[in-house]
């Protein structure tokens, strides 16, 4: 349904472009072509001695009633119909540094943009619902604004820069990636960068990265796998909700998981956890949730380091889950090995995990005697 009043706006967009029409004066500044020979409409950042960006100027549309009586006019952005447009580094001899707001979108035929290092600035909704891109280098870029790439449908795959930790939110959501590669140097994920893209299978965060804004693989409803950095230290609200999970490790350094992270994670067989002081680092059930109503704690299990079973016991929302400690082939991997010993071995009990030292008597992990 969304591609089919996609499909038919812009049927719309163009069939109004066909009628008689003439620009707007001063939408833009001046006009220039590019090495192919394409008009690009330019305005000036800082007076007409400073750089440039490219804009979309917008066009009056006369209109007619169904007796051909004019009717009055409207106003409509300029759409360029080249499949590829290459962005010169100067305009008129001015540097161009930006691609304004709204520059190339729901421009149809457009399947692929090359950017000069001189670009280092892309405004909002440049890129929005163009549906045939396939390729623009972002290298340089320093600063793209909201939705600048949103529902690209055909963007397969992108390079994100370190600079993308300073982007708006939402730049790619509801793109058609599959692959995104990570600068190494890259700290941070804005909130909603990735929201929707629903043919990403895994993602691999990079090893500088500390914080994975709010929804930002949220609705990625084929994400299975996500490898988080040694370094990740925050995943705000939502950041995996919905997100099909079948493996997860938490690394040590994270110090908050917020509500919902990783919501609707039913494909979860267990969680490892590196976490070794895991109080209040987990704001809610979201870990194993699948929805507001079913939680998955009678089920999920928590694999934790050794020796740190009891901190997790003691948490409010870790001990709704089954807590195991790593290695220890009596609890949670008794299945993949034989089982130990009658007078020493470990049994669940309303989601806390319990140490039996000898027939009748039960200790928990702290070694407290509980019966």
């Amino acid at each position: 349904m969304k591609k089919l009043f996609f499909l038919l706006t812009i049927g719309l967009c163009l069939f109004r472009l066909q009628v008689r029409a003439e620009f707007v004066e001063d939408s833009f500044d001046f006009t220039d072509a590019n090495q192919d020979g394409i008009t690009l409409y330019y305005s000036y950042l800082n007076g007409n001695s400073g750089p440039v960006k490219v804009v979309c100027p917008e066009i009056w549309v006369n209109d007619y009633d169904e007796n051909q009586q004019y009717i009055g006019r409207h106003s409509e952005p300029l759409l360029y119909t080249a499949t590829i447009i290459r962005v010169p580094a100067q305009a008129q001899g001015k540097p161009v540094t930006t691609i304004g707001d709204h520059a190339f979108m729901l421009d149809a035929n457009l399947t692929r943009v090359e950017l000069p290092a001189s670009v280092t600035h892309i405004e909002r909704e440049a890129f929005s619902s163009d549906s045939l891109l396939q390729y623009v280098n972002l290298e340089s870029v320093e600063w793209i604004g909201e939705v600048a790439f949103q529902s690209c449908v055909a963007l397969d795959s992108v390079y994100v820069p370190a600079s993308a930790a300073d982007w708006a939110m939402s730049v790619f959501q509801y793109a058609g990636l599959s692959r995104i590669v990570f600068d190494e140097a890259l700290t941070a994920i804005p909130e909603r960068m990735f929201f929707g893209c629903e043919n990403l299978q895994t993602v691999v965060l990079p090893d500088a990265l500390t914080k994975v804004g709010l929804g930002a693989f949220a609705a990625c409803d084929s994400i299975a796998s996500v490898q988080l950095s040694a370094s990740l230290d925050t995943l705000e609200m939502g950041a995996f909700m919905d997100a099909p999970l079948t493996e997860l490790t938490l690394p040590a350094s994270l110090r908050y998981i917020g509500a919902m992270a990783f919501r609707n994670t039913e494909n979860l067989p267990y969680v490892t956890s590196h976490i070794l002081a895991p109080d209040g680092v987990l704001e809610d059930m979201g870990l194993g949730v699948v929805d507001e109503e079913t939680p998955q704690a009678d089920r999920l299990t928590i694999r934790v380091p050794v020796g740190t079973a009891a901190l997790y016991l003691a948490d409010e929302v870790w001990s709704k889950f089954n807590i195991v400690e790593q290695g220890d082939s009596t609890g949670f991997e008794e299945q993949h090995s034989l089982p130990a010993s009658p007078a020493v071995r470990k049994e669940f009990q309303q989601g806390r995990l319990l140490i039996i030292r000898q027939e009748g008597t039960t200790y928990d992990p702290s070694g407290a005697k509980v019966k």
